[in-house]
């Protein structure tokens, strides 16, 4: 199998290559792994862990632009190999971007095929579009109803101190002036930005602002991240996907992931729990879930083919 390796936030494809050791061990020598650096260097955090390389992102926050520079580098790199590729390998926000680009890809070409007969995510975070105008109408729907007392319910209701979310959105009450719908909206994509910044805290990221501040003011408004999110996003991913994270993960980290992989076709999902926390698996029981779960997704995606 011929594999396109995206690492995450604040490492790089030499760390990642190292992380993947034992998995590409367990599934044998006769595969081929190509990696895609990103652009953006990041202050070392914690979540490059132990490993020596150089600690780099696809994008620094949520915005449209940057996320479709992102793009345009895998499109980039694919338009330049000969051979096409199998699947995509990635891990963390490098998940988050071969979902967003699987997707998009979908989305504006629906009469082709995938670049991926399958993908494989480890614990993808936010999913962000490069359209910087995707589902506005939605969107405006609710933020032009919002008040700055309104916003301070929303975060009072839903976060404890440490920025969790409490409960979920459908359980909030308040937000007279917003119809059922515009308040499913509205709690599920606020939820979405506070769980990611609570993230961002767990994992000690302070690289960048580039999240909208709700406690602040209204001006927000213009900058409201773009998220694939299966609240409002039709589409599902239609290739097979492997979905792997540690059983010790945060509840928002999980969270995050649940939301990814909600956004695939749910007989073609794959789901691998292992034992750990933000990692690629290394013992034994996980490496050997993990190969068996790419196998799997390999033999599904050439029947689809």
């Amino acid at each position: 199998m011929r594999f396109l390796c995206f690492h995450g936030y604040g490492t790089s494809s030499e760390i990642f290559e190292q992380q993947f050791a034992s998995i590409s061990r367990a599934l044998g020598e006769h595969h081929e792994y190509v990696y895609l650096d990103g652009e953006i260097p990041v202050t070392r955090t914690a979540l490059a862990g132990l490993f020596q390389g150089n600690t780099l992102c696809y994008y620094d926050g949520c915005d449209a632009q940057q996320v479709q520079k992102a793009h345009e580098l895998v499109t980039e790199l694919l338009d330049e190999e000969e051979a096409p590729f199998d699947a995509v390998l990635a891990n963390s926000q490098g998940a988050s971007l071969a979902v967003s680009y699987i997707l998009h890809h979908q989305i504006q070409y629906p009469d082709r095929p995938s670049p991926f007969r399958f993908a494989v995510f480890f614990t993808p975070g936010v999913v962000v579009s490069p359209n910087r105008t995707y589902k506005d109408k939605e969107i405006r729907s609710f933020l032009d109803k919002l008040d700055q007392g309104d916003i301070g319910k929303i975060l009072v209701g839903m976060l404890d101190s440490n920025g969790s979310a409490m409960i979920e959105p459908e359980k909030f009450t308040g937000l007279p002036k917003l119809s059922p719908r515009e308040r499913e909206l509205c709690l599920d994509l606020v939820q979405e930005i506070e769980t990611l910044l609570h993230t961002r805290r767990i994992f000690n990221v302070t690289e960048t602002n580039a999240f909208p501040d709700f406690t602040a003011s209204l001006d927000f408004k213009d900058e409201f991240p773009r998220f694939f999110h299966p609240v409002y996003t039709e589409e599902r991913i239609s290739i097979p996907t492997v979905h792997v994270i540690g059983s010790d993960e945060s509840s928002a980290v999980k969270r995050l992931a649940e939301i990814a992989k909600a956004l695939c076709e749910r007989e073609k999902v794959i789901a691998v729990i292992h034992r750990g926390a933000h990692e690629i698996p290394h013992k034994t029981e996980g490496v050997e879930a993990v190969s068996r779960a790419i196998e799997k997704a390999n033999f599904m995606g050439q029947r689809m083919w």
